[in-house]
């Protein structure tokens, strides 16, 4: 027993409040009165037809532990191709003063690195700042 087609649309569609928790009865009720509850509707509607497919959590976990593999196996290669780079050469004051010449690039880079948040250097700095230096940051 189908419906036959209508081409007038109806008006007005019913709605059972008997089976709807008062916290949406209120809401419903407040887009009512301010006259904007077929907007609501109409919009809520809309939404549902052009929404994509559920949110699959497990077919998103699977893409996003693809994704951590892939950016592992790359961390792999650029860790492997750093490697593989030969060591920097050894500085001038490294050779003449007789130290250790088998430094790798690393350990050339921090050698002179202490820890973190320390200031290294060996010239005392002087100055003051003005009050308009503190308000003005340029970066």
């Amino acid at each position: 027993m189908g419906r036959n087609k209508k081409t007038e649309k109806q008006t007005v569609f019913g709605l059972r409040t008997d089976h709807m928790s008062e916290e949406v009865y209120n809401c419903l009720e407040q887009k009512a009165r301010s006259k904007k509850l077929s907007t609501y509707i109409i919009k809520l509607v809309e939404q549902d037809l052009t929404q994509k497919d559920p949110f699959d959590t497990k077919k998103e976990l699977l893409k996003v532990s693809k994704n951590q593999e892939q950016m592992m196996n790359a961390i792999k290669q650029i860790t492997q191709a750093i490697s593989n780079l030969p060591t920097a050469p050894v500085s001038a004051v490294l050779v003449q003063s007789g130290e250790n010449t088998s430094n790798s690039l690393a350990d050339d880079l921090l050698k002179d690195v202490g820890q973190m948040g320390q200031l290294v250097t060996s010239t005392n700095i002087t100055g003051s700042l003005d009050k308009d230096d503190l308000e003005d940051c340029d970066f």
